[in-house]
């Protein structure tokens, strides 16, 4: 090494500019090496007719794609020959072997390994045949058949009719349940309350533990809409004696990816009779009824607080403020109502933001109510309530990995920087030797 560079400095090199282009070519190298991308290995032979493919697979069915989960990180740069990809199917017809209506299928992690790519949502003919993995059941590849159904014509009027898939779930099931969320995709939860209250709670907080409910007047249920309106609706009412009195209705939903955050929209119908504009104690008998909506991982409850009254466990704000987990979407007061008649209004959250974290079920609280500041009697129906979840992608894990063509693009550029930097060295000496002024040495 050292007479390499007593060479190269004899030849107008100093040990900086020896020292530069070694680093340089040195980093090149472990850039590429560090970041090799995908290679992929997997070689398959040309897949036989369906009937062929059939005779030789263990499992043929077509289905729904309804959950994918990875046992590692996709944006991770390597994975292990034990990582597998799991998906969930809504099994729809069986032409071989045996298929539940809820069946799980293995793949391997990457198509470098034959693993398949599989998207929600679709639906796919699949061949299956037994799994090397530890918990059985069936692996798919990207040598066989399997392909989306629109795809499958052939296979489709080579198999027949096929028969229904076997009552239950198969197939090595996940160790979290799995669900139909999907980064970027929504979720809608809809109530219209026309039979019954669909699991909403009622609940009432901001007053005292031990309150007198003949001075409370506290009341709630499932009931007709007023003779003006069609349906039904859930029925809160409440004097508020405290000065600040909280109705609420509470409803627990899952099917969502577990510990993620979601975007909330919120929208729904009231039933009221206050017309706008009144004054009262404490506050205009509307204007001063503030409709809240939000979202919570923990049950909303009304637990016994400060001056033994009871007071949410969340942050729902206070009468005309939003809290955390709640955003005020307006009050109860109608511009359009006349002789005490009730009326629908309609309010949402469309410039308010609010977001929720799932819990490790993939659960939620829902609540709605109302805030009141008005210091009298309060009553309305709910008779819509609509959630719409949406996930909030996750920040990527794993870091950048260069494709390969960029890393040989950087290697050859240093190293035809380090060979221009050589010869004009070379050049600047021999200038040098003949009387003339050389080049600045590096």
């Amino acid at each position: 090494m050292r007479t390499a560079i007593a060479r190269l400095r004899r030849l107008g090199f100093t040990v900086a500019s020896v020292s530069v282009m070694s680093f340089a070519l040195m980093m090149s190298l472990l850039w590429f090496l560090g970041n090799p991308g995908e290679i992929h290995a997997c070689k398959c032979a040309v897949p036989g007719t369906p009937s062929e493919e059939l005779e030789t697979s263990q499992a043929v069915f077509a289905g729904r794609v309804v959950s994918i989960q990875h046992s590692f990180d996709p944006n991770a740069a390597s994975v292990s020959p034990e990582d597998r990809t799991t998906v969930g199917f809504e099994v729809s017809t069986v032409w071989k072997g045996i298929v539940y209506e809820d069946m799980y299928i293995t793949t391997p992690p990457t198509g470098g390994s034959c693993g398949f790519t599989f998207i929600e949502r679709e639906e796919y003919i699949v061949y299956g045949y037994d799994s090397n993995y530890d918990d059985g059941g069936y692996t798919v590849g990207i040598c066989s058949r399997t392909a989306l159904l629109g795809l499958a014509q052939a296979d489709l009027e080579a198999f027949g009719a096929g028969h229904a898939p076997q009552a239950g779930t198969g197939g090595p099931v996940p160790e979290q349940p799995q669900d139909t969320a999907r980064d970027g995709v929504e979720d809608n939860f809809s109530f219209d309350f026309e039979s019954d209250a669909e699991e909403w709670l009622v609940g009432f907080a901001d007053l005292p533990v031990d309150y007198d409910q003949s001075t409370f007047e506290l009341d709630y249920g499932h009931r007709p809409l007023p003779d003006s309106l069609e349906g039904s609706g859930i029925y809160v009412q409440g004097h508020n004696r405290s000065a600040d009195l909280f109705m609420f209705l509470k409803r627990q939903v899952g099917g969502l990816m577990p510990s993620r955050t979601y975007v909330v929209s919120v929208s729904m119908d009231l039933a009221t009779n206050v017309p706008a504009g009144l004054v009262g104690i404490g506050g205009s008998p509307g204007e001063s009824v503030f409709v809240k909506a939000g979202a919570a991982t923990v049950e909303p409850t009304a637990e016994e607080g400060d001056n033994r009254h009871l007071r949410m466990n969340i942050d729902k704000g206070n009468q005309a403020q939003g809290g955390e987990s709640m955003v005020v979407l307006g009050n109860v007061a109608h511009r359009e109502v006349q002789g005490m008649k009730y009326r629908i209004k309609t309010l949402d959250n469309s410039n308010l933001p609010l977001v929720v974290d799932t819990d490790s079920a993939g659960r939620v609280w829902l609540i709605v109510g109302t805030d009141s500041g008005f210091e009298g009697l309060s009553a309305l129906y709910f008779s819509r309530i609509n959630y719409t979840l949406s996930t909030v992608e996750p920040p990527a894990t794993g870091g950048y990995r260069p494709p390969v063509w960029a890393a040989v693009v950087v290697v050859g550029i240093a190293v035809v920087l380090a060979v221009a930097g050589l010869g004009w060295m070379v050049h600047s000496r021999r200038l040098s030797r003949r009387g003339m002024a050389p080049l600045t040495n590096f």
